[in-house]
């Protein structure tokens, strides 16, 4: 069995592992998950300077802001990318240039209250919509052109 090398500073938390069933206690843990990223993310950067928000977290990286931009940005694309399947059958759905999108001004220089402000309430809303759907709800798909 051949291992593939991640890199530990440009992966912390190694590459995503789709996992091979879903279960209910599985997808209550994704949805506890998903719950209590803001508060976390709040209490981690509560004390953060301007100078804290310009910091890479390994050299060539986004910096901070823009890392947090790049997390509102992709949970305001999955939530959206939710309503399409509950409401549509398998839609194809819109990738986005995730670079390009770190390199836009708000997400580079911007100020990072809007973008915190925005994490609680999608993900406040994206929560309650996974708690309120249905067994059915859950096997609906979509497709992503990129995988």
């Amino acid at each position: 069995m051949n291992s593939i090398t991640v890199d530990p500073v440009k992966y912390p938390i190694g590459r995503f592992s789709k996992p091979i069933a879903y279960d209910a206690p599985s997808v209550t843990k994704s949805i506890e998950s998903l719950e209590a990223l803001p508060s976390k993310l709040l209490a981690f950067v509560q004390n953060f300077s301007d100078a804290d928000w310009e910091k890479h977290y390994r050299p060539g990286s986004w910096t901070i802001r823009q890392i947090l931009n790049h997390l509102v940005d992709a949970n305001v694309n999955n939530y959206i990318r939710f309503k399409f399947a509950l409401t549509e059958e398998s839609p194809a759905i819109k990738p986005y240039l995730e670079d390009l999108w770190s390199m836009l001004p708000d997400a580079a220089q911007g100020d990072v209250q809007p973008a915190l402000n925005l994490l609680v309430a999608i993900h406040a809303k994206w929560v309650q919509s996974l708690k309120l759907m249905t067994e059915e709800d859950f096997r609906r798909d979509f497709f992503h052109p990129q995988q």
